[in-house]
């Protein structure tokens, strides 16, 4: 890296906060590598391309990817629970007659469960893609068995034996 100077200035940054134990914190913070790249006032792509280049940073990214799809997952389930707590809460409050809510305000509305499914499919494709193999969607073979064919073949195959 000698004719190099704003990956040297890059890497000695990222070396002074902490290196690679530094940029796997920074990814399981849910923080991106974009928003690292726009701090070190670098280009998103030299940036990852620098990573890539760089074992040690690559397999921190790859290591807080790995760890991050648990907490996506775990996020859409909580997603669900949150919308799910919010309707019980606005329910409870006008049961209890303390307010002038109705009960039927508390039903949620299609805008709220757009919105929910949209964070839930995209925790849900962030875990599959960082994580194949416990959220990835396994390959699974279809078996078609024709009863028709295998009558006709095992037609085919009895012996005839002619009685005079």
């Amino acid at each position: 890296m000698a004719g190099r100077p704003l990956a040297k200035k890059t890497l000695a940054e990222i070396e002074r906060r902490g290196g690679a134990e530094y940029l796997e914190e920074w990814l399981l913070e849910g923080k991106s590598l974009r928003r690292l790249a726009a701090e070190l006032d670098i280009s998103e792509g030299y940036f990852r391309k620098l990573i890539i280049r760089t074992d040690d940073l690559a397999k921190a990214v790859d290591v807080a990817r790995r760890a991050a799809a648990d907490a996506h997952f775990d996020a859409a389930f909580e997603a669900i629970q949150d919308l799910s707590d919010r309707r019980q809460r606005e329910i409870m409050e006008a049961l209890n007659g303390e307010n002038d809510r109705d009960v039927s305000e508390a039903n949620v509305s299609p805008i709220d469960l757009g919105i929910t499914k949209q964070k839930v499919g995209q925790h849900n494709l962030a875990a599959q893609a960082w994580n194949q193999e416990r959220y990835g969607n396994k390959a699974q073979q279809n078996v078609t068995i024709n009863i028709g064919d295998m009558h006709l073949d095992a037609l085919r195959k009895i012996k005839v034996i002619d009685h005079e």
